[in-house]
């Protein structure tokens, strides 16, 4: 194993990137959602959906709220995206944050589209590639959907556009 240097990982610049992310590439509309950086065997990141979404708070105050009340404490956070703490020892600030997009684009579409479980169909890869992220199958390059795929950045599309306004603010997720 290589002797890698572990950064410290700043949670409120994981929320910060989010935030703005959501504004630059989803004009605002995605809900709050829970961020976890954990260990993913196998998965840079996934994402989890909702069981009830008639409790979707859409700020995170009423997120905050929602997760003190007893009832929610034993159903666990609402949405949820986790990314794999592996990522942050060999994987670039721009890159992280196309995968945790990826992720996003599946909360997008949880709420405004129609998801095929475990499958990422052609509504997700058309809204991949509206934002500036190829969808490339990890198995058969040729092919934008399945159940395992990935992605590379567009130069010059709309998350590349984001994440250098981003950088240019002076974002770092480590310190």
């Amino acid at each position: 194993m290589k002797n890698q240097k572990r950064s410290h990982i700043r949670w409120e610049k994981i929320y910060e990137a989010y935030n703005f992310l959501n504004v630059e590439l989803f004009s605002g509309h995605l809900p709050f959602a829970d961020l976890r950086v954990e260990p993913c065997s196998g998965d840079y990141a996934y994402f989890q959906a909702v069981a009830d979404n008639s409790k979707d708070p859409s700020t995170e105050e009423e997120f905050c709220e929602w997760l003190a009340q007893e009832s929610v404490c034993d159903t666990g956070p609402i949405r949820k995206i986790v990314l794999n703490s592996e990522l942050f020892t060999n994987h670039t600030d721009k890159a992280i944050l196309a995968i945790l997009v990826h992720e996003m684009l599946h909360l997008w579409q949880e709420i405004y589209g129609k998801p095929l479980r475990g499958h990422h169909n052609r509504q997700w890869a058309g809204k991949m590639k509206a934002i500036g992220l190829a969808p490339t199958n990890l198995y058969w390059p040729n092919l934008e959907t399945g159940k395992f795929v990935g992605h590379r950045i567009i130069e010059n599309g709309l998350y590349a556009k984001a994440f250098r306004k981003l950088k240019a603010r002076g974002f770092k997720l480590r310190t």
